[in-house]
């Protein structure tokens, strides 16, 4: 078992995985807290370029597509 305890062989492979899965849970929970700030900035900016003009309304038909937030 003290031979067991001191190979270290297959330590640094473990720690390598263990930070991969690490890095992909931190960033999959990122992405998935900031969906939705990034879905309504789009929508936003989706409202301003689809208008004709900066002061006209938008075409409802886009205004319906997209959501209820074009002005």
């Amino acid at each position: 078992m003290k031979v067991f305890l001191r190979d270290q062989k297959g330590q640094a492979l473990i720690e390598y995985v263990l930070m991969i899965f690490v890095v992909i849970s931190v960033v999959g929970i990122l992405g998935y807290g900031f969906r939705e700030i990034l879905l309504s900035v789009w929508q936003l900016m989706s409202c301003d370029i689809t208008a004709a003009c900066p002061s006209c309304p938008v075409d409802p038909s886009i205004k319906n597509k997209i959501a209820s937030v074009c002005k």
